[in-house]
């Protein structure tokens, strides 16, 4: 299955959720929900879901400073929604868009190993943190409700296995060693062709990471405490997002619905369609609240999302930057690749045969020559 397939069967499957749950929900609740919205609370709403935009660009442009790059605030905000809009309609998983970050930042000179070097240290940060807060809330849900054994055992393993990747990456690259050097040793993964192709390219990203992880720590702390703060606001976030609901949720209960929307996300499914509203209903449905209210949420959490994309794919489609086009040439360079690799490994195949069969005849001749010679002898 290609990319272009399972972005349509992906769509598909999303699409056919959503109906299904907007079908069997109460339509007129969460109309009438919505009609009760408090304008003034539903734009201090907007304001900190763009007060978080805000740090997190902040936290990209500290990076990019470390590396001698005074990139304009409003530039780097449009960026980091043109990277959005690519994670969010695309199905990888909240990840799809750094590439369009890096590639837009060479509009400003940067080498494209610098521009993925920040991009890469930004969400490594960023993913960090959230690391951090969804074990304490793992540990808040384990003590507050009644949870399955095997969600409990599911969310562990996930949980651990997250650890075990960051405290490798940081480990590493502190010490000077290279998280993704070492790891293409361990397993060989430079006998891949295009591993092979990208090797010092990667080399070059990783020195970038490791001389701001060794040598600028101040600005590395001040990041880290950049997304501890992003988190305090996701709270005020979700908070006001409630309350716009008439529902005053308490702290454990965000912890359990943010741990929902992030799970959603994950799910390789474009926007999350028909995941978000699922997973929002389970969750209400474990703190025995309206699943109406639940639908509501997850409606509001979609158009300020779509908002962000709106203007990130305007902004992309301004810079000359056509998403679709680079998805296309990517499959296309990919497979011209792999027809090369092909045809490389079959004439060297053809190669061997045809030493093979040298080395037969070779030998074939010389024994006849032995036995025409002890002949003669005799």
């Amino acid at each position: 299955m290609n990319k272009r397939q399972f972005f349509g069967l992906s769509v598909v499957i999303g699409i056919v959720l959503f109906s299904v749950i907007v079908w069997k929900s109460d339509i007129f609740a969460i109309i009438t929900i919505f009609r009760n919205i408090s304008f003034p609370k539903l734009a201090l709403y907007l304001f900190v879901s763009l007060g978080i935009l805000s740090l997190l660009v902040l936290r990209w442009q500290l990076i990019l400073r470390v590396e001698g790059h005074d990139v304009p605030f409003t530039k780097l905000f449009l960026y980091k929604l043109s990277g959005y809009s690519v994670s969010y309609i695309m199905p990888t998983m909240h990840v799809g868009g750094s590439p369009v970050r890096a590639l837009l930042l060479q509009k400003q000179n940067i080498s494209i190993e610098k521009g993925a070097c920040s991009v890469i240290l930004d969400e490594s940060l960023e993913f960090s943190a959230d690391l951090i807060i969804a074990a304490i809330g793992f540990f808040v849900i384990l003590f507050e409700y009644a949870i399955p054994l095997s969600a409990i055992i599911l969310m562990s393993i996930i949980i651990l296995f997250a650890l075990l990747i960051l405290t490798r990456f940081f480990f590493l690259n502190f010490r000077g060693t290279g998280s993704f050097s070492s790891t293409i040793r361990f397993f060989s993964l430079d006998k891949i062709d295009f591993i092979r192709k990208i090797k010092s390219s990667i080399k070059r990203i990783e020195f970038h990471i490791i001389d701001f992880l060794k040598n600028h720590r101040e600005e590395f702390f001040i990041s880290s405490f950049i997304s501890i703060g992003l988190w305090f606001l996701m709270f005020v976030e979700y908070d006001l997002a409630l309350s716009l609901f008439g529902y005053h949720a308490q702290i454990q209960e965000i912890f359990l619905i943010l741990a929902f929307v992030a799970l959603a996300y994950l799910v390789p499914i474009p926007a999350a369609l028909g995941v978000l509203e699922a997973a929002q209903i389970s969750v209400f449905t474990i703190l025995g609240l309206n699943v109406s209210l639940a639908i509501a949420l997850s409606l509001l959490i979609r158009g300020r999302d779509l908002l962000w994309t709106f203007i990130g794919i305007v902004y992309a489609s301004h810079e000359g930057l056509d998403l679709l086009k680079i998805e296309n040439k990517n499959e296309d360079k990919n497979e011209i690749e792999s027809k090369e690799f092909q045809n490389t490994a079959k004439s060297k195949s053809e190669i061997k045969s045809e030493n093979k069969n040298k080395i037969e005849r070779k030998s074939k001749f010389v024994k006849v020559i032995r036995k025409s010679s002890k002949k003669e002898d005799r």
